[in-house]
């Protein structure tokens, strides 16, 4: 989901780009986009009749929380191998 978020940031991506850089099938890459846009993270736009994903505020927000998740169990792991 991560990688997914990451790549539609910005001027978004279509399907392939997002498919290539989070490692996904077409399946899989239309079944965490749906469901994504049901849960309000990612929209899709249609430009010059192109299908771009786009990261959502509330997308940005859940990625930033995620990372900073992801950042405090490796400081956990780490401090429970000293």
């Amino acid at each position: 989901m991560r990688d997914v978020l990451q790549t539609a940031m910005g001027p978004g991506a279509g399907i392939s780009r997002i498919m290539f850089s989070a490692c996904l099938s077409h399946s899989q890459a239309t079944a965490y986009l749906q469901q994504m846009m049901e849960d309000g993270l990612v929209v899709n736009d249609i430009e010059q009749g192109k299908k771009y994903y786009r990261t959502t505020p509330k997308g940005v927000e859940y990625l930033a929380a995620l990372n900073r998740m992801c950042e405090l169990l490796q400081m956990e792991t780490r401090a429970s191998e000293i």
